[in-house]
């Protein structure tokens, strides 16, 4: 399958939104965040724009995100330690 640059750009949103998580949460996410944060979101909103690029890993990080989120995981309020390493995922109520 290839991907090109818009069908990339789309996957990436389109995850980020049915996983029903803001920018600023895709950007920790993305960025192995412990804390909330605005660090990340400005990237996010680049690569949404199609300003900047948004490559395989990210697609795949993306769709592996879908796929939690559809098992029934709570995505947005995924825990990493300081070392980026998750430490738990919770369930959606």
């Amino acid at each position: 399958m290839v991907l090109d640059k818009e069908k990339k750009k789309r996957l990436y949103k389109t995850a980020r939104q049915i996983t029903q998580c803001s920018q600023n949460d895709w950007g920790r996410l993305f960025n192995l965040e412990p804390h909330n944060g605005q660090k990340g979101q400005p990237n996010v909103a680049l690569k949404e724009s199609g300003t900047k690029g948004v490559n395989k890993a990210e697609c795949l990080a993306s769709e592996l995100l879908v796929f939690l989120y559809e098992q029934g995981f709570d995505i947005k309020n995924t825990e990493f330690d300081k070392q980026g390493t998750i430490t738990h995922i919770p369930s959606r109520k």
